[in-house]
C-alpha cells in the first residue's frame, strides 16, 4: 500500500493515521528522542545519575545497616552488659549544670 508524508507500515496494508504520527513525533520531540544523539543522551543521563545520585545513596544505606548490626552485636555482648550492670548511674544526675542545682536538696549535711 502507497502511504504518503513518511507513515510508517509495520505490516502491508495498515497504515498509522496522521494524528497518531503528529502525536508519536510530539512525544518522541518532548521526550528528546529525535535521533541517534537523543538516544545517547539519555544514557549519559542515566549512566551519570546512577554514578552520582543511585550509587551514593546505596552505599550509604549499606553503610548505615552495617553499623546498626554492629553495634547491635556489641550491645548483646557480655562486655557491654557486665559494664552497664557495674557502672550504671544509680540516681547521679550528669550534665553540665547538674551540680550547681542539685547542691541545696540535702547531698550535703
Amino acid at each position: 500500500s502507497a502511504c504518503l508524508g513518511g507513515c510508517l507500515d509495520l505490516k502491508p496494508g495498515t497504515g498509522v493515521s496522521p494524528r497518531d504520527s503528529e502525536m508519536s513525533s510530539f512525544a518522541r520531540n518532548a521526550m528528546g528522542l529525535t535521533g541517534p544523539a537523543g538516544l545517547a543522551s539519555w544514557g549519559v543521563a542515566g549512566v551519570g545519575a546512577y554514578f552520582f545520585f543511585y550509587l551514593p545513596e546505596k552505599q550509604k544505606e549499606e553503610k548505615e545497616l552495617e553499623r546498626a548490626e554492629t553495634a547491635s552485636r556489641l550491645m548483646r555482648g557480655k562486655p557491654y552488659t557486665e559494664f552497664l550492670k557495674t557502672h550504671e548511674a544509680k540516681g547521679v544526675k550528669k550534665g553540665w549544670f547538674a551540680g550547681w542545682f542539685e547542691a541545696g536538696k540535702g547531698d550535703k549535711k
